[in-house]
């Protein structure tokens, strides 16, 4: 089907404007702690931008560089953002708050998440953690000042889709630590019939 054959989007802003309203309120919460943690706005358009890259969210990309640049932002650094790892440009806080942002919005294993939490915890305090973690999880901090159809295409298209995106990997992860824990004691039970035999000879 192509672009002309689809469907119009429906206007979520006026189908469910309680919701709509609600995700409004809640990235306005999230610019608000991001700025009471005391974060610099460029790391926080950074974040903005590395976690709309991940998501693919074309809206996104185009208000967060435009904003970045328009703080101060570097096209430099804004080119090689998505390969931050392999640079010297940032800084051992933007790192970590990088890798937190990544962390939480791609989901990946347990353990993998423990470890990145606990490298951010090095350099962030913990509001500052509080507020990245925010932050990745709800995919941005658009604010009501941004047009209101293409915020309500924004969720639309992204909102819901990276929300249930979550709770899918998520309880693949759950399933996955069952797997685990019941191999786990699979092993532990070998083990102790082994020892068993042993001790019997």
């Amino acid at each position: 089907m192509s672009v002309q054959d689809a469907s119009p989007r429906v206007s979520i802003d006026r189908q469910h404007r309680q919701v709509y309203r609600a995700q409004i309120e809640v990235a306005k919460a999230v610019r608000t702690a991001t700025k009471d943690a005391g974060l610099d706005r460029t790391l926080v358009e950074l974040l903005n931008i590395r976690v709309s890259q991940i998501n693919g969210c074309a809206y996104c990309l185009h208000i967060h560089v435009r904003d970045a640049l328009a703080g101060g932002e570097t096209t430099q650094r804004i080119a090689v953002l998505p390969a931050w790892r392999d640079t010297t440009l940032f800084s051992s806080k933007e790192r970590a708050a990088l890798a937190l942002a990544e962390s939480v919005t791609t989901l990946p294993d347990t353990r993998t998440q423990d470890q990145d939490y606990a490298e951010a915890a090095r350099h962030l305090t913990q509001d500052e953690l509080s507020a990245v973690d925010e932050l990745g999880t709800s995919g941005s901090d658009e604010t009501a000042d941004d047009d209101a159809d293409a915020v309500a295409a924004f969720f639309a298209d992204h909102g819901a889709r990276h929300l249930a995106d979550q709770q899918d990997q998520q309880d693949q992860q759950r399933e996955q630590q069952h797997d685990d824990d019941l191999d786990d004691e699979e092993d532990e039970e070998r083990d102790d019939e082994q020892g068993g035999d042993h001790d019997a000879r």
